[in-house]
């Protein structure tokens, strides 16, 4: 049985999938008539929103080996757990932002900030709290986006990558 897409997943797939930022699409009337789009065009674009939103597959989803989809099924794994049991009864967030970050190194070379919260389903705070703490170890970096100065993007380090490299190691 497949798993839905939190927004943030979606948001992350979709920009591992395209290179350049295309302008907003607008719909309707308030669209300059050089921008409408007539229906087979319309289609054409849904279909290519739908293909990137559709959950990426990887190209061995049962390799055992594959450390980035051990990561994931562990973070999945995670999601259920607290589903069942309560998100209150566990609690490790510090462990959920870099299994994320991880789990998703092979699709996004960094998330943004909110994105990593939403998918840890940790508060803002706590999780800026967290990465503050995970980068003062050398095992996350953050920058400010280049395009949103109020944007932080964060990814994996090196020594971040290796040792999530040697935990999910066979």
């Amino acid at each position: 049985m497949g798993q839905a897409l939190t927004r943030a997943e979606a948001e992350i797939l979709a920009a591992s999938q395209t290179k350049d930022i295309a302008p907003p699409l607008v719909i309707g009337d308030a669209a300059p008539a050089a921008e409408r789009l007539d229906g087979n065009e319309f289609r054409m674009i849904v279909g290519q929103l739908q293909g990137l939103l559709a959950p990426r597959k990887r190209l061995n989803p049962g390799n055992r080996a594959d450390p980035h989809a051990r990561a994931e099924r562990e973070w999945r794994k995670r999601e259920q757990r607290s589903t069942l049991f309560g998100a209150d009864l566990f609690a490790d967030p510090a462990w959920d932002l870099l299994l994320i970050l991880f789990a998703f190194a092979d699709r996004a070379n960094s998330l943004k900030v909110r994105q990593l919260q939403e998918m840890a389903k940790v508060p803002l705070t706590t999780a800026i709290r967290w990465l503050a703490v995970l980068d003062h170890r050398g095992l996350v970096w953050r920058e400010t986006d280049t395009n949103d100065r109020r944007v932080t993007n964060v990814g994996l380090t090196q020594k971040g990558t290796e040792r999530m490299l040697a935990y999910f190691a066979e």
